[in-house]
């Protein structure tokens, strides 16, 4: 078979072509960081890779659930904590008041200090975050204690994805916590329910009614409703507060199952740099090598043999 010239030169130029070709992909991988850049570079590494991606987009949104649970509970948390400081003085104010030496005046005056601890439970029983209501039940757009007295909150949980099959409940029952409390007395009066709470009588708005009045005996009989009420809130926080370590400890396993995943997609889809940098040099000196080679084969034209 007969090599000619223009064979020589058709076959030339393919190789060049695809030298150059090489190099612009190992450029655009330099360029990019991605070893990939379309599924005809690796169809099964790009399947691997878009399946790792949904599961880092599950992973990230269980993340931001998490983040907004934990903002619920530790303000929860903080509320719980305020609340009981206000019972524990409120306990305080019930035992001066049923000293039987108080004047009238002197009664009045922890009345009245009682009037301002029932005004703050009532503003902490309508603690928001964001714009909803954490204890409202899923009524989270309702001021579950209006200036009626009426609580208007429900009790059905508020339940947050945080895991593959895994739903935790964050808020604490605002009904069992200000009106349902379990004891002779509620935390807060309730003086319209809905049919599914009782109306009740608050133990704060007691002991206010009973200081105006001046009975010292039945000043002191409330104690033991406070009492109960401080020890609701004191078993409300402690589940809490059990919940709060769970969900902090799957915000640190998301974190890891991020990292990992997000490892495991780099190692399918970026460049080996160093090896990257190495072929592209290689594949210069091959491009090179060929236009050098090249020029030297097909140099004898038809021109050159007839002088």
């Amino acid at each position: 078979m007969r090599i000619s010239n223009n064979m020589l030169s058709r076959n030339l130029l393919l190789n060049l072509e695809s030298s150059q070709s090489r190099m612009v992909e190992l450029q655009n991988q330099m360029s990019s960081g991605h070893r990939i850049s379309k599924p005809s570079d690796d169809p099964v590494g790009i399947e691997n890779a878009l399946r790792i991606k949904s599961s880092i987009t599950m992973v990230n949104q269980w993340q931001n659930n998490v983040t907004e649970a934990l903002s619920y509970m530790n303000t929860t948390d903080s509320v719980l904590g305020d609340l009981t400081s206000l019972l524990q003085r409120t306990r305080e104010l019930a035992i001066q008041g049923s000293n039987g030496t108080n004047s009238t005046n002197e009664r009045n005056t922890i009345a009245e200090e009682v009037k301002q601890i029932i005004n703050q439970v009532k503003t902490l029983a309508n603690t928001k975050v964001g714009n909803k209501y954490i204890f409202a039940g899923t009524n989270t757009d309702t001021e579950p204690m209006p200036a009626s007295g009426a609580w208007v909150g429900n009790q059905k949980p508020i339940a947050f994805d945080v895991g593959n099959n895994i739903q935790l409940d964050v808020m604490v029952n605002g009904a069992d916590l200000f009106i349902n409390s379990g004891s002779a007395y509620s935390l807060l009066s309730n003086s319209s329910p809905p049919s599914a709470l009782p109306a009740t009588t608050g133990i704060l708005d007691e002991l206010y009614n009973q200081l105006l009045s001046g009975n010292s005996a039945t000043i002191n009989a409330t104690l033991d409703g406070l009492d109960q009420n401080i020890n609701s809130v004191t078993a409300l926080r402690a589940d809490l507060g059990a919940r709060i370590n769970r969900v902090e400890s799957i915000q640190s396993q998301l974190s890891s199952m991020t990292y990992n995943l997000t490892s495991n997609l780099s190692g399918i889809e970026d460049a080996d740099m160093a090896k990257t940098i190495t072929d592209f040099t290689n594949q210069q000196n091959v491009y090179q090598s060929a236009l050098s080679v090249g020029a030297k084969i097909i140099q004898p034209s038809l021109i050159d043999f007839m002088r």
